[in-house]
């Protein structure tokens, strides 16, 4: 009895976790939606600097991400409202920073290129 109680709640477990990961989609525009965030919270050289490590994470991450993702599920993204909604935000706030020349923060610089 004690088994079968054991089994089952480890079959629940691994279910609810299961149910709970988010689609790769989900998690690349998480992470822009967090990349653009901390773009927008750059005021001056320190903090660009101190947002520029975590920056180039979250696009090495999400570039990863997207080079995992089918042609398929990429064309359903970026057909996605939300999508089209983060590149429009993105864009003012990248060039805003570029013509600040990124606070003079080579970090930031270094982290933003080519993105």
């Amino acid at each position: 009895m004690k088994k079968t109680i054991t089994a089952a709640c480890a079959l629940i477990l691994t279910l609810a976790s299961a149910s709970c990961q988010k689609s790769t989609t989900e998690q690349f525009l998480n992470m822009q939606e967090e990349m653009i965030e901390l773009m927008e919270d750059i005021k001056d050289q320190s903090s660009a600097n101190k947002a520029a490590e975590k920056i180039a994470k979250l696009r090495a991450e999400s570039k990863e991400l997207e080079n995992s993702m089918s042609q398929e599920e990429k064309k359903k993204m970026w057909d996605m409202e939300e999508y089209g909604k983060l590149l429009f935000k993105k864009e003012p706030v990248k060039r805003e920073l570029f013509q600040k020349d990124y606070y003079g923060s080579y970090e930031l610089r270094q982290a933003m290129y080519g993105m």
